[in-house]
């Protein structure tokens, strides 16, 4: 499995800035991380 590790800052930026209404593309543009990632991590079904 290749990629980006994604540490728990990271985790609580795409949590929080989701909540706050950024759209999940928007998410993964600015933080230079996959959709899919941001999308799993926004439904809150894993943690780093």
């Amino acid at each position: 499995m290749n990629g980006v590790v994604i540490t728990v800052k990271d985790y609580k930026e795409i949590r929080q800035m989701y909540l706050s209404g950024v759209s999940k593309r928007q998410i993964a543009r600015q933080l230079q991380i996959s959709r899919n990632t941001v999308d799993k991590y926004c439904k809150g079904c894993a943690v780093p």
